[in-house]
């Protein structure tokens, strides 16, 4: 652009600009003629009129350049991050169909018989490998004598492209039996999501602890769980094959990070969820209205949506072999609260007092 232009646009701005601005702009201008106009010639001179529009203009377009790179990476970046994972990469550290894990190596079918499997997930960034590494250090410190026993520190976390197992052993006070809980912690990444319902049958999975960042718009991860869990028909079609508890899926619905500033409580997060969860099946309800007159691919869709005329997240009917349990967990520096009851759930089946 040349000095013409950006006189004009200058002189059209001005106008409009900050004062402080306005002043920058003054006295980079000042400091140009000033100390380079005496000692140059006219052909040089004109390359420092207007030296502050030329600066901002190539910050604008710096700032345009970086812009256009980041919405690129949103739209192709994670895509080919994760387009070359299959079912047997993203699963390749769970070991095996069977109830056994080596004492070194978890795809290994010698060593001990895990009882239960866990399965954590969530959005990414929402704290599922942070509440990971918490269970392994509460179960570490609870092995650990008093005076070994290490003050709780956050982990520095990454995005997780693979699952990830461990496996704790703890005592059933009832009938002072150890019980030895597999725990997954899979991949947030939403083009992952669909690999993920393979795990969610009675044979597999005893209960899943789902992660929701409360200090962020919960329409995502509320979208997750209606489709993969709550509508999905192998994981209805899996739990309703026989009608009873033993049958049904228990979902801890875990608020994460409450002890940040703007944190929703887990009470506001509940009513989001059950509005989101409603307008979602009112979404599905007129897809299946226009589908019914045109063709019968919607039967499935029919047949597994949710029934009734309000939804009622303490009790989401007879036919949907899912029950939900809401906490909220804090996992600072101090080791938050709400933990314990996280823990109970996740290794003892032990399912939180329902409050309204």
């Amino acid at each position: 652009m040349n000095t013409s232009k950006l006189t004009a646009l200058r002189k059209s701005t001005a106008p409009y600009l900050p004062p402080p601005l306005l002043r920058l702009i003054h006295a980079i201008d000042a400091y140009a003629h000033l100390y380079h106009s005496s000692s140059s010639t006219d052909d040089d001179t004109n390359e420092f009129n207007e030296a502050s529009m030329k600066i901002l203009s190539s910050l604008l377009m710096a700032y345009l350049l970086y812009q256009c790179i980041k919405l690129s990476y949103e739209l192709f970046g994670g895509k080919r991050c994760t387009v070359h994972l299959q079912d047997d990469s993203v699963l390749k550290n769970l070991g095996g169909e069977t109830n056994y894990y080596g004492d070194n190596d978890i795809n290994s079918n010698r060593g001990f018989k895990f009882d239960d499997t866990v399965l954590l997930w969530g959005e990414m960034n929402s704290g599922k490998t942070a509440l990971l590494h918490r269970l392994l250090f509460d179960h570490h410190n609870r092995k650990a004598n008093d005076d070994a026993a290490e003050e709780w520190e956050l982990p520095m976390t990454v995005a997780s492209m693979v699952a990830n197992a461990i496996y704790l052993t703890a005592t059933n006070n009832t009938n002072n039996k150890d019980n030895v809980v597999r725990i997954i912690d899979y991949p947030g990444h939403s083009s992952l999501a669909s690999q993920f319902t393979p795990l969610l049958s009675p044979t597999t999975t005893s209960r899943l602890v789902y992660t929701v960042d409360a200090t962020q718009s919960i329409v995502e991860s509320v979208e997750r769980l209606y489709r993969f869990i709550l509508v999905h028909p192998s994981v209805r079609r899996s739990y309703s094959i026989a009608d009873s508890n033993s049958n049904r899926l228990d979902v801890l619905i875990t608020c994460t990070k409450t002890d940040l500033k703007g944190a929703k409580n887990y009470k506001r997060i509940k009513i989001q969820m059950r509005n989101e969860i409603e307008r979602l099946r009112k979404v599905d309800e007129a897809v299946v209205s226009l589908q019914s007159d045109q063709n019968d691919n919607n039967n499935e869709r029919q047949e597994w949506r949710l029934k009734g005329k309000n939804i009622d997240l303490d009790n989401l009917g007879k036919d949907v072999p899912v029950r939900l349990y809401f906490v909220e967990v804090a996992l600072g520096n101090n080791g938050g609260g709400g933990f314990e009851a996280v823990r109970d759930f996740v290794l003892f089946g032990i399912v939180p007092d329902r409050v309204n």
